[in-house]
């Protein structure tokens, strides 16, 4: 695979469109992959705007052709979770609001179990239940879609997209690889081959020490 060189010039595209264009525009205009500008954005710290988040995910849900729709929870289907009680321990259970009562912002943020939504790092998420605490609320939607065709995610494991596109979550573009090996090759993403084989030299040496002095 050969890798895109970013110049000044490139960067320069890259900082003036990452938070209100698509990776496959700034990658049309670049002259490079999708899965490069995802890489160089992440290793520069750049970061969607709000406004281009909420309407790119109007866009999606609007579109009946989406992987995500299909994979909706429809009206009238009942949530894997329903009927599991939660049990909360000191004083919370006293002050805590009573189920099915909103009040001010809430009612206005509220999303129905099934919505899809874009975080501020490009992933879709899929809220999977209204339980508390609120953030277990929404999963990954490359997760979801994953381990429901293969089961719970291995601990230690992490699911990537095989062509780099964060938006496409069909499950022929998921692939499950070690913790590890992701770092492995977010590595060579940012350093190149070197510098990840003498990362991971470095790696095996402290794990033989580690070894001898535990032995």
């Amino acid at each position: 695979m050969i890798r895109h060189r970013w110049t000044s010039a490139a960067d320069a595209t890259l900082r003036a469109l990452y938070a209100t264009h698509t990776a496959a525009e700034i990658a049309a205009a670049i002259g490079c992959g999708i899965k490069a500008v995802y890489t160089r954005a992440r290793y520069d710290g750049l970061k969607k705007s709000r406004e281009w988040i909420a309407a790119r995910t109007s866009q999606l849900m609007a579109d009946p052709q989406h992987p995500g729709r299909s994979r909706q929870f429809q009206k009238g289907q009942t949530p894997w979770n329903k009927g599991v009680p939660y049990q909360a321990g000191g004083r919370s259970v006293a002050t805590q609001f009573q189920p099915g009562i909103r009040q001010g912002v809430a009612v206005s943020l509220w999303k129905p179990v099934g919505w899809l939504r874009l975080n501020a790092d490009g992933y879709l998420e899929r809220k999977v239940n209204d339980d508390q605490p609120s953030y277990r609320r929404w999963r990954g939607e490359h997760i979801v879609v994953w381990e429901a065709a293969n089961g719970p995610l291995p601990k230690g494991n992490a699911i990537c997209f095989k062509d780099g596109n964060r938006l496409n979550c069909d499950i022929s573009n998921l692939e499950c690889v070690s913790r590890a090996e992701l770092m492995a090759r977010n590595t060579v993403h940012r350093n190149g081959p070197e510098v990840a084989a003498v990362s991971q030299l470095l790696g095996a040496i402290k794990r033989q020490i580690n070894r001898k002095e535990t032995a």
